[in-house]
């Protein structure tokens, strides 16, 4: 059984690449309780020490702790790591200025995760708002054929990955459970159509899905703009819904992300390894349009809220970075950090 601020490791993981080995977790606050898996294990500490189980836990997210798992992971359909390599693993001794940058990690680790939640509750309010809309007036069930218009993504060759200030839009871009995610970008230096340019604010909907769950297709993201490239382009796997004059993105981002719309498109797939979304799946949907008035009332409102989700966002992204930069030193040692300028 798992308490909240436990720590347990992955020691077996079933993707090839090995990702999982070795990777730990921390069980939340929020979190009162929690089960192990036949792949997982609990680290329990010999002494009551906070600290250095709190240093512990970032030793285990350094680079050279993950490369040291790569290097000793067996096997090739189920990769794993050995008890005895893990328990190998030289951990050097806990100085002043390594808890220094302890500090600083947890600190933005707080950070980061009051952002998420920020962004999280911003969005149930943005999905309130739209039912409420919908909820307090009479609806015309409209095509989305009639308010908007589709526009496929670019098929693109490996070859065209390459470093550039235009990135593609994934599927890796779509959180599985909802939202945009920034790591999904590609650099990308290959042709592309002005229409499948997506411009900061604009609609994509995922028409394949890799999941066996289907947890993908049809799920609809806000595309905001990103610092990592001047030019966003849908990869060939999205679809860019752009509405009519009349239809405020804001609008056809609360109509695409009802779970009626996740539905619909789920129930128009084929394939069996690769799920693809009929083609007329997003056209052929009856969207609810309310009075004009009352659409402009909640763009008004969802802007700034989807404005705020975009701010904690890309602070997110900032502080990721950040994280990244100051785990390498945790185990140099050589970095002194001015603790109080991170103050929450």
């Amino acid at each position: 059984m798992l308490e909240p601020g436990d720590l347990f490791v992955s020691l077996k993981g079933a993707t090839k690449d090995g990702e999982m080995i070795g990777s730990v977790a921390r069980l939340p606050e929020s979190v009162p309780s929690g089960r192990l898996t036949q792949d997982t294990v609990k680290l329990v500490f010999r002494t009551g020490n906070a600290d250095f189980k709190r240093y512990f836990y970032w030793v285990l997210r350094t680079p050279d702790y993950r490369a040291y798992c790569a290097g000793r992971a067996t096997g090739s359909a189920v990769v794993a790591l050995s008890r005895n390599d893990f328990l190998s693993y030289p951990v050097p001794l806990l100085t002043p200025i390594r808890t220094q940058i302890v500090e600083v990690l947890e600190r933005i680790e707080n950070k980061i995760e009051s952002n998420r939640r920020l962004a999280q509750n911003l969005q149930s309010l943005f999905r309130l708002q739209f039912e409420r809309v919908v909820a307090s007036a009479e609806v015309e069930w409209t095509r989305i054929s009639d308010i908007a218009t589709t526009t496929k993504g670019v098929s693109y060759k490996s070859i065209d990955l390459q470093p550039s200030r235009t990135a593609l839009v994934t599927l890796k871009s779509f959180d599985r459970t909802g939202g945009y995610k920034s790591d999904g970008l590609k650099p990308y230096v290959g042709p592309y159509k002005p229409l499948q340019v997506v411009k900061p604010g604009e609609v994509a909907v995922a028409q394949t899905d890799l999941t066996q769950g289907a947890e993908v297709v049809g799920r609809a993201v806000r595309v905001p703009a990103d610092g990592s490239a001047d030019v966003l382009v849908a990869s060939l796997d999205l679809v860019v819904v752009r509405p009519n004059d009349g239809i405020s993105n804001e609008y056809v981002l609360g109509v695409l992300t009802e779970e009626a719309f996740r539905q619909h498109c789920r129930s128009r797939t084929s394939g069996t390894t690769v799920l693809h979304l009929a083609s007329d799946a997003i056209p052929s949907y009856e969207a609810p349009i309310v009075p004009k008035l009352l659409r402009d009332e909640f763009t008004a409102v969802a802007r700034p809220l989807l404005a705020r989700i975009d701010s904690a966002e890309r602070e997110v992204v900032q502080l990721t970075a950040l994280r990244g930069a100051l785990l390498p030193e945790l185990l140099s040692g050589r970095m002194r950090v001015p603790v109080e300028e991170f103050a929450a």
